[in-house]
């Protein structure tokens, strides 16, 4: 291995995987140069970052996950690096990938933005483009009846227009049903779902008046729990729309994740569905979107029939995809989606909450925290009229363990699976970080210490003892759960809880009641005292605990903050500093990547 790459290895600038696979592709390709190899890890390690690719412009900022700026020996001058990597047989320009129809294919991309790619990832990103700007070319107009759509729109949207000028959601409907891609995206109670739910009705409505025909639609989400908790947002939404019977009885209520929907396989990378195999759909709505990273969304747009239209739903405000991208935002940021004389506009952004009553103090923090207003922000979290908004100091470990008791207490006392599993809707702790005295496994012993305290619970009993709340962490389609489903591990026959092959977890039914499976037709899972900001996407809690890290974080930005803030219904704690907020709130979230300007370039 090249001395460059030993040093970022060593400095764990880099992995073993990302260093040896530079390594590899030199002595396959011819590229002894240690620096190209170096530049060639770095964007293996950006992609690991979540980042699409590597920008050069950005090498003297980027930080690696502790926050550290890259070491000042490595070269970092765009010009010299550019002319390194253009003189590479391990690089290809976009301009040739572009025009050379069977040329030799590289492991990198180098892009005239000076963005460097894994090849596989320059081709999610061009993919993605392509289909994203084929649904939006004026070249295929869409037949829509005019006088229907005007009368479903009066009908369906008639109060609130009469409550607010401009009546976003009717215009976001409005496009939709003009459109084969719309982007409505909003933060917490901003209606999206009651207005995709008029927009599904519209469609069924247009799709009997100039076609006749039935409509094909599918409901899906990133992750189990998110297309659970869609299905029945949209089985709510439905009651009251002011439709036909036969209109409403046509949209679905049932919704599955993106990777069932394709057909996932026994890997990652293969699906029954793609280009050649087209999903039989006319319309794909997909919720939480902005947990969608490029590789899956690039696969899902060209596994769609031509002519299919595609409605992503979700907060651009929030954090992005564990995985590579920061497709939403970069989606809806761009001009590409913006109206033209010959269209209207595909992205529409909802701004009024209904969710908070006026006057609200978790709207307003909420609001705050996005504007990354942080004089608000504290001012909130110590005003004495807010009592449900409260900041703890990590000093104080006693007022801690005191809020995590008085969280904590109604699971406490309950007295079976059906009691302790519904207590966990109620309160949840939401942290930046697994590991650390800040982070998932140190919060999770806490609060079993706490319950174990008081009697609530035994953990010294074993793994599965009576009691444990457990986080589906993988999607099993044989046993119906999925990734983020909740349970909570009891006694099936309730007499003789030392025998722990009686135990059993309890999960609730999407459409509602329970279910039991025993414990050995479980995946992966774990404790859920606790969980990830991450992995809180998608779920709401009437009281959310956010422990900050009491340590300098590039995982603790605004996003995430906005992100934990806005998962509670009627109250929030922040276990942190106040500098810790104020560095939370100036440091955003920045995804390197091309896809906003190829969704805006001619090439396509």
């Amino acid at each position: 291995m090249s001395d460059a790459l030993s040093r970022l290895l060593e400095g764990g600038w880099v992995s073993i995987l990302n260093a040896r696979a530079a390594e590899t592709w030199g002595r396959i390709g011819g590229e002894g140069r240690p620096e190209v190899l170096a530049l060639a890890a770095l964007c293996g390690q950006a992609v690991e970052a979540g980042h699409v690719c590597l920008d050069l412009n950005h090498l003297t900022s980027w930080c690696d996950a502790s926050g550290r700026l890259l070491p000042e020996w490595l070269e970092r001058d765009v010009e010299v690096c550019s002319a390194w990597l253009e003189s590479s047989p391990l690089v290809a320009t976009a301009e040739a990938t572009d025009s050379a129809e069977g040329a030799e294919v590289r492991p990198l991309v180098l892009d005239a933005a000076r963005r460097l790619y894994l090849r596989r990832y320059w081709d999610y990103q061009e993919s993605l483009a392509l289909g994203i700007r084929g649904r939006l070319a004026e070249h295929s107009p869409l037949d829509v009846d005019e006088d229907c759509l005007r009368e479903g729109l009066d009908r369906l949207f008639g109060d609130e227009a009469a409550e607010q000028e401009p009546d976003f959601q009717r215009m976001a409907a409005s496009g939709a049903v003009r459109s084969r891609f719309f982007v409505l995206s909003g933060g917490p109670g901003t209606g999206k779902t009651s207005t995709v739910a008029r927009i599904l009705a519209l469609l069924i409505e247009q799709s009997e008046a100039v076609s006749k025909a039935g409509l094909r639609i599918r409901l899906l989400a990133p992750t189990g729990k998110a297309a659970a908790h869609l299905g029945q947002s949209i089985a709510r939404a439905i009651q009251s729309l002011n439709c036909a019977q036969v209109t409403r009885g046509a949209i679905p209520t049932e919704a599955s994740t993106v990777h069932r929907a394709l057909g996932a396989g026994g890997t990652p990378t293969r699906y029954r569905y793609d280009a050649a195999y087209p999903l039989p759909v006319d319309v794909v709505l997909v919720d939480e979107a902005s947990m969608v990273d490029i590789a899956l969304m690039a696969r899902l747009v060209s596994a769609l029939p031509p002519d299919a239209r595609l409605i992503l739903l979700g907060d651009r405000d929030q954090l992005a995809s564990v995985e590579a991208g920061a497709v939403l935002g970069d989606i809806a940021g761009s001009r590409a989606l913006a109206a033209n004389p010959g269209r209207p506009p595909a992205a529409l952004q909802l701004v009024k909450s209904h969710r908070f009553a006026p006057g609200s103090g978790l709207g307003a923090l909420v609001e705050a925290v996005h504007e990354g207003d942080a004089e608000t922000v504290l001012d909130l979290l110590e005003d004495p009229s807010q009592p449900d908004l409260r900041r703890l100091d990590p000093e104080e470990s006693d007022r801690l363990r005191a809020e995590v008791a008085r969280g904590y207490e109604p699971f406490a006392v309950a007295d079976d699976a059906p009691g302790r599993l519904a207590a966990l809707e109620h309160y949840r702790i939401l942290c930046a970080h697994r590991m650390g005295q800040d982070g998932l496994t140190a919060l999770n012993s806490l609060v079993e210490s706490i319950l174990f305290e008081q009697g609530a619970i035994n953990p010294k009993a074993g793994l599965w003892y009576d009691g444990r709340p457990i986080l589906v962490t993988q999607n099993d389609y044989i046993s119906g759960l999925y990734n983020g489903d909740v349970g909570v591990v009891g006694c099936s026959s309730g007499e003789d809880r030392s025998q722990r092959e009686d135990f059993r977890v309890l999960f609730e039914k999407p459409e509602g009641g329970p279910r039991w499976l025993g414990v050995r037709r479980l995946g992966p899972v774990e404790t859920v005292f606790a969980m990830t900001v991450h992995k809180s996407q998608g779920s709401e809690f009437d009281q959310v605990l956010l422990v900050l890290p009491t340590e300098p974080s590039p995982v603790a930005t605004r996003e995430l903050l906005y992100t934990a803030i806005s998962r509670a219904r009627r109250g929030v704690c922040v276990r942190a500093g106040e500098e810790a907020i104020r560095s939370a709130l100036r440091r955003r979230v920045e995804r390197m990547s091309g896809l906003a300007e190829a969704l805006e370039s001619e090439r396509f």
